[in-house]
């Protein structure tokens, strides 16, 4: 069906989380696999039997369970991927070096790094004479190699999980791209002749103190299973000259990960030098200048990784912020590029690794990467920002933002007095005539840019980054108001039918511009008070707001959050509340929006739901949404509100936590007072809100 603004309308309800279901490219399986949804391999995996077999072999060998000592590297069910693909026009070359149980400083307990005699070209070089990026607040998320690897390349453990894992990682979200983003991973260790090429097994029968669990990519069936790419990509390490040449030739990796031996990732004490830091710190200045003077690094925007899966033994402290108790420890991580410098005090881990590079290449976020599992506290690029001089921000660098605001109207005329606030100053900046608009001495950083004028629709831009001693450019083109009244484009509803802190829903892409809105009911499950919502997010960083709450000490509450001049391709909307509830959430999207006007809600034990009556209406074109939710899947519910468009009823079951959604949308063409109400067939506990946007 179409709106009266010719728009397409979506209408979707998922009642039940089980089984399969594809919604904006993301395909998620109850059993525990997420797959890429609408991008294909590179190749079609042919599955063989010989390294399935001997890799799971292995697991059942070795046992399939280790104890984790942290929490959040546990991997959600069902797998996520969460945010939406982005084309990246000129990959970057990324390579990452995962090194072996060193603590970052004497302090955290050794082995350690900063400061040891043993690493003189990691501290006298890297980090001194060449001043690269030295990150001095990361952090591994837990003790136990395996594990750690797996947060590295899947955002998560995979802890207790049947190998080999059929959920993708970083590098099958490379083989997806169009067209794909070429990856090697080199195995120090392995035979190069006869090669050992997409070996599972362990270090028995290999030559160079190989270990099978500081290889990740032989844990996963999308990996294993094809077996042409993984003989072409998951190869021994034939030495820097060799993969230099592979990396300077036709058909280059863009991504390029090295494990080296335990003789050479400061893991074992080896012969004749018998000091694994001394070892490992060798084996980088033997290694590394060959890669820094490639046409690679170079002429390719070059970009290598450093980092440890963990501390050493007793360094179990957590990042800050990330909510663990007993964690992998303080660890030494390094960015080294032609554009990084100094130090970098943003707090990290193996996650904001992940990150990163996912952003830098333009994929979604894997697993604990993403979502609502990583600190809204830390830097939302994770580790990109140290890509380049940004990460002078540790050594007080500063730059600047300026941009013009135009008309979308013929001409493009500019808008003199437009506002455009950043999160960068506690001061709005306004446009002159010429619509021009300036931040100066902005710290370096990422930041979000809000732009409003009378009469036009607002844009709000994330992510606006800047780095020392530039100028970031950014300019607004702003579209007129329309007359056309406020419509409902998109009512999707989906109940989690599980006792979760944090509920997404998938939607279809939004239009810049729109006002976004979720209403939801929650049972906090039998004998607890509700709880309420903390904070709701969306895959393009909007700011969402509270329109009002229903929240008693009985079991159900219901709230109404806003977020207007959303950006265009929102996704999937995130409720996050503060204690472990039932939810449903029910997403709207609404045209010629831009602010809440009233809104009212109410709560009560009874047999009619009522959410209260809002004030006044400022505007005669105005949408109405409302919502009822109650304690129990049996009752039914009748006599709502005249002129609502009724959803279907949202039943969600689940073990002490039963609840009943009933929402509702209009659109009215008068001022007046609106209330959303019902009648039950027995009486309970229920919560009603009410909220209208102009």
């Amino acid at each position: 069906m179409r709106g009266s603004s010719g728009r397409r309308v979506v209408r979707r309800t998922f009642g039940v989380v089980s089984g399969v279901f594809i919604a904006a490219g993301i395909l998620t399986t109850q059993a525990g696999a997420a797959g890429i949804g609408t991008k294909a391999s590179s190749a079609a995996p042919t599955t063989t039997a010989s390294p399935l077999a001997a890799l799971t072999a292995a697991a059942s060998k070795a046992g399939s369970t280790v104890a984790a000592t942290t929490g959040p590297a546990t991997c959600p069910q069902p797998y996520t991927v969460n945010g939406s693909y982005s084309t990246v026009a000129t990959p970057p070359h990324i390579m990452e070096i995962v090194e072996e149980n060193t603590s970052y400083s004497a302090s955290d307990g050794g082995p350690y790094i900063i400061g040891n005699a043993k690493a003189p070209y990691i501290n006298n070089t890297l980090i001194g004479a060449d001043k690269y990026t030295s990150l001095t607040n990361w952090y591994s998320i837990e003790h136990n190699s395996p594990l750690d690897y797996m947060d590295l390349v899947a955002g998560c453990d995979h802890n207790g999980f049947k190998r080999p894992y059929t959920d993708p990682t970083l590098v099958n979200e490379l083989d997806s791209q169009t067209p794909p983003i070429p990856w090697k991973a080199y195995m120090d260790g392995l035979a190069t002749s006869p090669p050992q090429n997409c070996y599972t097994g362990h270090g028995s029968g290999t030559p160079g103190n190989y270990a099978q669990d500081h290889n990740p990519f032989i844990y996963f069936e999308q990996i294993i299973g094809n077996t042409t790419e993984c003989d072409a990509n998951v190869i021994p390490y034939p030495g820097a000259s060799s993969m230099v040449q592979t990396l300077d030739g036709s058909g280059a990796p863009d991504f390029v990960w090295i494990t080296p031996s335990q003789c050479d990732d400061m893991h074992s004490r080896c012969a004749p030098t018998n000091n694994p830091v001394a070892q490992g710190d060798n084996w980088l200045a033997a290694n590394l200048p060959a890669v820094l003077a490639s046409t690679w690094y170079t002429q390719g925007n070059g970009i290598i990784i450093i980092t440890f899966d963990e501390g050493g033994t007793g360094n179990d402290s957590c990042p800050p912020g990330s909510g663990g108790t007993s964690c992998g420890g303080h660890i030494l991580t390094l960015v080294i590029s032609q554009d990084s410098c100094g130090t970098d005090s943003d707090v990290g881990d193996n996650f904001s690794i992940l990150r990163g590079v996912e952003k830098a290449y333009g994929v979604p976020y894997l697993n604990n990467s993403g979502g609502s599992a990583y600190p809204s506290t830390w830097n939302p690029l994770g580790i990109l920002p140290a890509f380049t001089d940004g990460a002078c921000k540790g050594s007080g660098g500063t730059g600047s933002i300026s941009g013009q605001v135009t008309s979308s109207q013929s001409g493009n005329p500019p808008l003199m007095g437009a506002t455009v606030a950043c999160t960068c100053s506690g001061t709005n900046a306004t446009t002159n005539s010429a619509g021009t608009y300036s931040f100066a001495s902005v710290p370096i950083g990422s930041y979000q840019l809000t732009v409003s004028d009378s009469g036009y629709v607002t844009q709000v831009l994330g992510g606006v980054g800047v780095t020392s001693g530039n100028n970031t450019v950014e300019n607004f083109v702003l579209n007129p108001q329309t007359t056309s009244p406020p419509a409902v484009v998109q009512d999707i509803g989906l109940g989690a039918q599980a006792a979760v802190t944090s509920f997404a829903v998938p939607t279809a892409a939004t239009t810049s511009g729109d006002l976004l809105a979720i209403s939801t009911e929650f049972d906090g499950g039998s004998g607890h008070a509700s709880g309420s919502v903390t904070g709701v997010t969306d895959n393009k960083g909007d700011t969402w707001t509270r329109a009002t709450a229903a929240n008693p000490s009985t079991r159900i509450g219901a709230e109404v959050w806003d977020s207007p001049g959303a950006q265009a391709g929102v996704t999937s909307v995130t409720v996050t509340y503060s204690t472990s509830v039932n939810p449903v959430v029910r997403f709207y999207e609404i045209s010629n929006a831009s602010a809440l006007d009233q809104a009212t809600s109410a709560s009560g034990s009874s047999t009619g739901p009522n959410s209260g009556t809002t004030g006044v209406t400022t505007r005669a074109n105005e949408v109405v949404i409302g919502d009822i939710g109650y304690v129990t899947t049996t009752a039914s519910i009748s006599g709502i509100t005249a002129g609502y468009t009724t959803d279907a009823l949202l039943r969600n079951p689940a073990t002490n936590h039963q609840n009943t959604e009933q929402g509702g949308h209009q659109a009215v063409s008068s001022t007046g007072t609106f209330l959303f109400a019902g009648t039950l067939s027995t009486s309970q506990s229920w919560a009603a809100v009410v909220a209208t946007f102009k």
